[in-house]
């Protein structure tokens, strides 16, 4: 298999290499596409991460004022 990159990919790759995190070019683009696969995957299954905010029917009784801020 053969990928073009463009030079600013290619420069990026390269710096990944130098850095001395990854031994060569090709371990850099695995652990990129390794990325892409987990990002797709939680895109189409809509897994963001991210903990969910209660939506008003699901907030506690006792955050949600009362009209009357007298009643009891």
């Amino acid at each position: 298999m053969n990928v073009s990159l463009t030079p600013e990919l290619e420069r990026f790759v390269a710096g990944r290499v130098a850095s001395g995190r990854y031994q060569n070019n090709s371990e850099v683009i695995r652990a990129a596409l390794r990325l892409l696969q987990v990002q797709e995957c939680k895109d189409v299954h809509g897994i963001d991460g991210a903990d969910p905010q209660p939506q008003p029917s699901e907030a506690p009784s006792s955050m949600i004022p009362n009209a009357d801020p007298f009643a009891s």
